[in-house]
C-alpha cells in the first residue's frame, strides 16, 4: 500500500511540476509580448520638435525624405489628367422631335392640293408657301408633290430623320475645332434616358456634310432622282442636335485634377551625414530626417527588445523556480 501511495505521490509531484512549468513560460509570453508592445520606446531615444540635442547625430544609412512640393512637376501632372478627360456633349431629341413634326405637317399640309380644283397658279402658290412655312425650298417642296407616292417617301424620310438625328448631328465649327485638338472621341450625354456613352467623331453627322454620307440613307428608294430629292430634303430641314457642355466638361476635368496628390522633391541624406550637432535645437527639417531613419529602425528594434524583454523576463521566472524548487519545495508538491 505505501509504494502505490508513493506512486501516486510520484506522478502527482510531476504533473504538477509540468502545469507549473507550462504556466510560467505562458505567463512570460504574454508579459513579453506586453511589455515590447506597450514599450518599443525602451531601446531607442524619443525627440521631440525644439529639443535641444546631448551629442551630435549623423545618418546611419542612405535614405531619401520628401522635400518641398515641386508644384511644376504638381501641375504638369494635373494638365496630363485634365487632358485625358474627353469633351462633353449633349444631344437633344426634342430637335428630332420637332423635325420630324415640321416635315409630317408639310406632307399633311400638301395632299389636299391634289384634289385642288382651283387655278395651277393658285396650287403653286399654295405649295411655296406651305414649304417656305417649313423651311423647305420651293423647287424641293414642288418635286415632293409631284412623287407618285408620297407616302412611302414621307416613311422614308421619317426613317432617314430618326437614323441621322438618333446618332446626333453636331454643328460644323465644333467638328472643325474638335480635329484641330486632335479630338477623335467624346461624351454623349442623352439626358432624356439618362444615358452616357463615349462616341467617336466618325459615328456623328456633320451639320453641312451631309451629302457626303447621302449612300447610308434609305437604301429601299433605288430611283436616283427620288434619292437626290430625300437628300436635298434632309439637307433643308435637319439642324444640329449636339452642343457642347462647356461647364460639365470643365467640372470633370477639375475633379481628375483634384485627384493628384501632390509630387514632392526628394532630399537625398546619405550615411554619415551629419543631422544634428550637439547643442542644436530640432527643427521641423531634422524631425522629418529623424522620423525617417525611426520608422526604417523600428522593426529591427522592436525585434531586438521582444528578445531583450524575453530574456529578462524568462531569467526572472528561472530565478523564481530554481528558488521555490530548492527552497520552497512544498509550493510545488503540496501537502502530504
Amino acid at each position: 500500500m505505501k509504494k502505490i501511495l508513493n506512486k501516486k505521490h510520484k506522478i502527482n509531484r510531476i504533473s504538477n511540476k509540468i502545469s507549473h512549468v507550462l504556466i510560467a513560460f505562458f505567463t512570460c509570453f504574454i508579459l513579453v509580448g506586453i511589455i515590447a508592445e506597450w514599450n518599443t520606446d525602451f531601446f531607442r531615444a524619443k525627440f521631440h520638435e525644439g529639443d535641444i540635442v546631448l551629442s551630435s547625430i549623423y545618418a546611419p544609412f542612405d535614405f531619401k525624405i520628401k522635400g518641398d512640393v515641386d508644384n511644376k512637376a504638381t501641375e504638369a501632372v494635373k494638365k496630363e489628367a485634365m487632358e485625358t478627360v474627353l469633351p462633353v456633349y449633349s444631344i437633344d431629341n426634342s430637335v428630332k422631335e420637332a423635325v420630324l413634326n415640321k416635315v409630317t405637317s408639310f406632307f399633311n399640309a400638301i395632299e389636299p392640293l391634289n384634289s385642288y380644283i382651283g387655278a395651277q397658279e393658285e396650287r403653286i402658290l399654295k405649295i411655296r408657301t406651305t414649304g417656305e412655312s417649313c423651311g423647305i425650298p420651293f423647287p424641293v417642296a414642288s418635286s415632293i408633290f409631284e412623287l407618285n407616292d408620297p407616302k412611302s417617301f414621307l416613311t422614308e424620310t421619317v426613317n432617314s430623320i430618326e437614323y441621322i438625328m438618333s446618332a446626333g448631328i453636331i454643328p460644323t465649327p465644333e467638328l472643325s475645332k474638335l480635329d484641330k485638338d486632335l479630338v477623335k472621341t467624346v461624351v454623349l450625354i442623352d439626358k432624356s434616358k439618362n444615358v452616357e456613352q463615349k462616341k467617336n467623331l466618325e459615328e456623328l453627322w456633320e451639320f453641312s456634310g451631309i451629302r457626303k454620307k447621302a449612300e447610308l440613307l434609305s437604301a429601299s428608294i433605288k430611283d436616283r432622282k427620288e434619292k437626290a430629292l430625300l437628300v436635298d430634303l434632309m439637307s433643308a430641314v435637319l439642324s444640329p442636335n449636339i452642343s457642347y457642355q462647356e461647364q460639365e466638361t470643365d467640372y470633370r476635368r477639375q475633379a481628375a485634377a483634384a485627384k493628384i496628390k501632390p509630387i514632392y522633391n526628394m532630399i537625398d541624406v546619405k550615411k554619415n551625414e551629419l543631422i544634428l550637432s550637439k547643442g542644436e535645437r530640432i527643427s521641423k527639417e531634422h524631425m522629418a530626417k529623424l522620423e525617417a531613419i525611426e520608422q526604417r529602425d523600428l522593426p529591427s528594434i522592436k525585434i531586438a527588445s521582444f528578445f531583450g524583454i524575453a530574456l529578462l523576463v524568462g531569467l526572472f521566472m528561472l530565478f523564481i523556480v530554481l528558488y521555490i524548487e530548492f527552497y520552497e519545495p512544498d509550493l510545488i508538491v503540496g501537502n502530504k
